[in-house]
């Protein structure tokens, strides 16, 4: 597969694409760069065209990593949802998720079906979890809907490749507040039904971020589209918090 047609099956916007294409000085030290964290993502702060560039690029580059096509393709689509994010925030073309990225860059998240997975060992005890023990931790990416089918897929699949592992889901998602916020049906509250929530952080303001774009301290300011949107806004605007949780779930 051509660069380009990669491009476009990762769902890389053309003008993206336009940007992402322009060659690369040094690539490979870029990729050597790469495993030095700190050193790589001092390079790319406050350059997203560059970063796009950096992170398209090298993750084509990959592709012997990979298995099938399709996990490939699938890993690369984290480039075009923050693409998609940076257009939708900052009205240009760029990256700057860069310590996210360079996470799905060196294999560290994968994307198995609709969800990410990510080996990892809670450095406390996490509700039935002990420190240290062997866990995934479970990402969504926001690029569809999140059906119990698709789900279903992707953790049978997770399981196939790290085997019976305990599931921890760190996000707005997992917010009590969305119990009330949506109805019994929705693919949202089905999917936080399938955890335990250990933990809640009720001031955390992903939530609104997530919904709206952005944050506002004051919820009036939030344009409402969606049902979701709106019901949230009403919440916030009553003084109540949405926050984020965590919640894990155990093997069968």
């Amino acid at each position: 597969m051509t660069f380009e047609a990669w491009l476009t099956a990762i769902g890389l916007p053309s003008a993206a694409q336009a940007v992402a294409m322009r060659s690369v000085p040094d690539l490979e030290q870029w990729h050597q760069l790469a495993a030095d964290e700190s050193a790589f993502l001092a390079r790319l702060a406050g350059q997203p065209k560059l970063a796009l560039q950096v992170f398209a690029h090298l993750l084509y580059g990959e592709q012997a990593h990979y298995a099938t096509t399709a996990a490939w393709v699938a890993d690369g689509r984290d480039i075009a949802i923050w693409a998609a994010d940076y257009a939708q925030k900052q009205g240009g073309i760029g990256v700057t998720e860069n310590d996210w990225l360079r996470f799905t860059l060196v294999h560290q998240v994968v994307r198995l079906g609709r969800l990410q997975f990510e080996p990892w060992q809670p450095t406390a005890a996490l509700g039935p979890l002990a420190t240290g023990t062997q866990a995934l931790q479970v990402h969504i990416p926001a690029d569809g809907p999140l059906s119990p089918a698709a789900c279903d897929e992707a953790f049978a699949l997770a399981q196939a490749r790290f085997g019976q592992l305990p599931l921890v889901c760190d996000s707005w998602l997992m917010s009590p507040a969305l119990q009330a916020l949506l109805p019994a049906t929705s693919n949202i509250r089905q999917f936080q039904n399938r955890f335990q929530v250990v933990t809640v952080d009720p001031a955390a303001h992903q939530a609104e971020e997530r919904l709206f774009g952005t944050w506002e301290a004051n919820p009036d300011r939030y344009i409402t589209r969606t049902t979701l949107q709106k019901r949230a806004k009403a919440w916030l605007q009553a003084g109540k918090q949405i926050g984020m949780a965590v919640g894990v779930m155990l093997p069968a």
